[in-house]
């Protein structure tokens, strides 16, 4: 049994000790194997693996755009703060926009105070951060998306990609699961297609039939399946149970 990198090979773990599948990798912040493990986060306190990977990409993606609405819907609100600021004697310049006429500005009294004409530009401030920084998360989150690859595995050489399934359909549903309503929606895959054990890869046959849960781990980790198809394998007696994963951690909480 290996111990370094050795794809559809089972490998151990040597602090845990042991045996861990496919893009498993051992976090040394929460002190365990995760499977299809990203990368740790330190924003939500937790590894990002196989049961809250879909929750990740969600937060980025539907975050920048929620900071990128609230900074251009206050954008107006925060020229007229500006213009109080600017000028300093209760009035301010009101943008405003109408289909006949176009942009216009009006010269009305301000009501507020300084220091919170002040907060707000503060406040937009920090929503801009924000969508800047989730949107630069979010070209490197996207594109890993697409490829079916972790923040991890962008370490090896390109050509060490087997798990790419050659479509970007095919390998958002490696996280989202089958297309459906469901990937809009913060919660788990309705029609997970992996189990976080096994992995279709390039060269493989489809992950279904008889050859599935336990028997299909031994199969796939000895190279079983090669030349023959998972329809036509069943579970044989001799291969006993599978290795135990009790150190294994799935990450199933979102959050936590």
């Amino acid at each position: 049994m290996a111990h370094g990198r050795s794809p559809h090979h089972v490998t151990s773990c040597e602090k845990c000790g042991v045996p861990r599948p496919d893009r498993a990798h051992h976090c040394k912040v929460c002190n365990a194997c995760v499977m299809r493990m990203d990368h740790h986060c330190p924003w939500i306190n937790n590894c990002v693996g196989i049961h809250n990977h879909k929750f990740f990409v969600q937060l980025v993606l539907y975050g920048a755009a929620a900071a990128a609405v609230g900074v251009l819907t206050s954008a107006p609100w925060l020229l007229f703060c500006f213009s109080a600021i600017r000028r300093d004697d209760g009035y301010a310049v009101e943008p405003g926009f109408s289909l006949g006429e176009g942009f216009s500005s009006n010269l009305v009294p301000f009501d507020l105070s300084v220091r919170e004409a002040w907060a707000m530009v503060l406040d937009c401030a920090l929503g801009l951060l924000v969508a800047v920084l989730l949107g630069l998360l979010a070209f490197g989150v996207v594109p890993n998306l697409f490829s079916n690859i972790t923040t991890i595995e962008q370490n090896y050489p390109r050509n060490m990609n087997p798990f790419d399934q050659e479509g970007v359909m095919a390998n958002m549903a490696q996280v989202f699961g089958s297309p459906g309503p469901d990937w809009l929606l913060p919660v788990s895959p309705w029609q997970p297609v992996c189990d976080g054990l096994v992995f279709p890869a390039r060269g493989a046959p489809p992950l279904h039939g008889q050859a599935q849960g336990e028997a299909l781990w031994h199969l796939w980790y000895t190279g079983g399946y090669k030349g023959r198809s998972p329809l036509s394998l069943s579970r044989p007696a001799s291969l006993g149970s599978p290795p135990q994963m009790a150190g294994l951690s799935a990450r199933a909480s979102p959050w936590g």
